[in-house]
């Protein structure tokens, strides 16, 4: 449903019967293997010629009454028709889950969207109440803006540390101090407008160098309790123009995460670490297209239907339009 006076876009999603966590699950929110959650995958073409501004969900059951929204996991709003910024992969255009159910983003500032991309909401639903929800609903409203409203066009900033493409992002965490690190490059110059962090239990910290220079550009340190568990993660907010961070095409950069596991024994892929935040592009049309040929878009391919597939026959091209 369009509401074109108050520019939303609310999709409203079920009903969902959500079985009960399979025993033995109970650590299964520290993981990246969800395999044996109950995912749901819901495809829509995005029906205004606008910007994402912000995105807002809550869970309710077959009365209309709210259910704990902890009964989602995650979900990710996937563009089948644009790659992301820094993996050739398709892009997130946004992630929520326990925590984090809604994401505004500054006035004047948006992601382009035109009329028409194919969009799929991927639902991840985890239900530990040990009993089955029946008739579940997930109600998602999607904030636009038309295009002489914006000032800055951004698109989503998103580095892991330990990327597989179309497989789980998670680690091994072993015994006392370890590191992880990666080294990317940008396809487009750019301004790094804001940026926040995620990490697991025995979390420390994540940062962002310039590999050149050696320069350390962004440090977040995990919040976390005397047993290591990890509520949170910091974020920075640089600020626009002159204020935000600079980023350049080509240059090489290094993401590296921090771990202290004081268990004393290794967690088997207890780990994750990732940034997540909004850039501001020099040049949009500079993105590079969703390329086919790719070994690992075809990877990140293969995970999803055989009808999202299809649409690579033919992708609809890279920079915004």
């Amino acid at each position: 449903m369009v509401d074109s006076v108050a520019r939303r876009v609310i999709l409203i999603a079920g009903p969902f019967d959500i079985p009960a966590a399979m025993p033995g699950m109970e650590g299964m929110e520290h993981s990246m293997h969800h395999e044996h959650a109950h995912a749901d995958l819901l495809r829509l073409s995005w029906p205004v010629d606008g910007y994402l501004t912000g995105t807002a969900m809550d869970v309710r059951d077959a009365s209309g009454k709210p259910i704990p929204s902890a009964l989602v996991h995650h979900t990710n709003m996937t563009n089948f028709d644009r790659r992301q910024l820094i993996y050739p992969e398709f892009e997130v255009l946004f992630a929520m889950g326990q925590g984090t159910t809604s994401i505004q983003l500054p006035r004047g500032v948006g992601v382009p969207l035109p009329m028409g991309e194919h969009l799929g909401l991927s639902i991840v639903w985890h239900n530990e109440t040990g009993v089955l929800v029946s008739g579940a609903m997930l109600r998602l409203t999607m904030s636009y803006a038309l295009k002489r409203d914006i000032r800055v066009a951004v698109l989503p900033f998103y580095v892991d540390v330990s990327n597989v493409a179309g497989g789980a992002n998670s680690f091994d965490i072993p015994a006392g101090r370890s590191r992880q690190e990666y080294r990317f490059t940008l396809p487009v110059s750019g301004r790094l407008i804001a940026v926040g962090g995620h990490l697991h239990d025995h979390g420390v910290s994540l940062r962002l160098a310039d590999v050149r220079s050696g320069k350390v550009l962004v440090k977040l340190k995990a919040l976390h309790d005397s047993a290591g568990h990890v509520p949170a993660t910091t974020s920075f907010v640089f600020g626009f123009h002159e204020d935000a961070l600079k980023l350049e095409a080509d240059r090489q950069y290094r993401m590296v995460s921090d771990y202290d596991n004081r268990t004393g024994a290794t967690i088997v892929d207890g780990a994750t670490a990732h940034f997540l935040g909004i850039f501001e592009p020099q040049d949009i049309s500079r993105l590079p297209p969703l390329d086919p040929s790719d070994s690992d878009f075809q990877k990140d391919l293969a995970r999803f239907p055989l009808e999202v597939r299809a649409l690579a026959e033919a992708p609809r091209g890279g920079a915004p339009r």
